[in-house]
């Protein structure tokens, strides 16, 4: 999921597409916030360009090297095919076993299996990754610690904002520009911002998928990417090619092209927020932030209209 952009005041364009909206007092709310963010994070990212450009001495320009993860390429080449075969066996077994007690639905149906194959990539990541490595006990901390990781990461966050915003515009005219040339790419939505939109889901699945977006794919993603990938990779490369290589599969691995470069930025920026912390719940924290608030502001806009464009 990745921002979308005001056009016009009764108006709200996504990945290119245009939907005539009603704006709610839930939208406005939203809205205003997201502008307020995007300030915050753009008078930061100022101030810190000032404290570069005049050589000022802060806290923030410490770097804090993650934690190396030395393993070797077999156990890891496993553990990434484990990660991609486990959710998808656990879907198979769930589709077979609660056939009854699923959704009829097909798209309902395919949200609850997919909920459930997350909750078994979650145990497997901590079964396999935290207790090999020792590394839960990061977790383990005091509440003031958890608030500290929570600030940092909501800075990050309204850092990202402008930063993100006009790379997803010059992709998008970059996208357009390829359809115009007869270039084989389809501009579509993503399917869950499609649902999201459309009102076509149920109350109890509509819960079930803010649970997924907002707590189950930032601890997974981050403890695999971040945790896994980019710390095996920046044992054996120079950290930026760690950061690269981790951040392209990020964004591959959603498998949507319209958002490849959005997401692959946004990748880059959970790497270096992880890498200038040290601290994972930093990212996981930015990423729970990022998808949960494109999640409360399309679920705002949910059912407001139709699209005309």
């Amino acid at each position: 999921m990745h921002p979308f952009f005001l056009s016009h005041v009764n108006y709200v364009q996504i990945d290119g597409f245009t939907n005539a909206v009603s704006l709610t007092t839930a939208s406005l709310i939203c809205i205003f916030f997201s502008v307020l963010f995007f300030l915050y994070g753009l008078g930061s990212l100022i101030n810190k360009a000032f404290d570069k450009l005049f050589h000022r001495h802060t806290s923030q320009n410490v770097r804090c090297k993650p934690l190396a993860l030395h393993w070797e390429w077999i156990p890891f080449i496993l553990l990434c095919f484990a990660c991609i075969l486990i959710p998808l066996f656990i879907q198979n077994i769930c589709l077979k076993l609660l056939a009854n007690q699923l959704p009829i639905n097909p798209v309902e149906r395919t949200l609850c299996v997919t909920f459930l194959g997350q909750i078994g990539l979650l145990g497997l990541l901590y079964q396999i990754f935290f207790r090999a490595t020792r590394t839960f006990s990061g977790f383990s901390q005091t509440p003031l610690r958890f608030f500290q990781s929570f600030f940092q990461s909501f800075t990050y966050y309204c850092e990202v904002l402008p930063l993100l915003i006009p790379i997803t515009i010059v992709w998008q005219i970059f996208l357009r520009w390829l359809v115009e040339h007869q270039y084989p790419i389809v501009l579509e939505v993503q399917p869950i911002v499609h649902l999201l939109t459309e009102n076509v889901l149920s109350p109890g699945c509509l819960m079930l998928t803010g649970i997924s977006v907002i707590f189950l794919a930032p601890l997974t993603e981050e403890w695999w990417f971040r945790g896994v990938v980019y710390r095996f990779l920046n044992t054996r490369f120079n950290h930026v090619i760690a950061l690269m290589v981790s951040s392209f599969l990020f964004a591959a691995l959603h498998l949507h092209f319209a958002s490849f470069l959005p997401l692959f930025f946004l990748g880059c920026w959970l790497g270096y927020a992880y890498r200038s912390t040290g601290d994972i719940k930093v990212s996981i924290f930015l990423h729970a932030l990022f998808n949960g608030t494109n999640y409360l502001l399309l679920v705002s806009f949910q059912g407001n209209g139709s699209v005309v464009g």
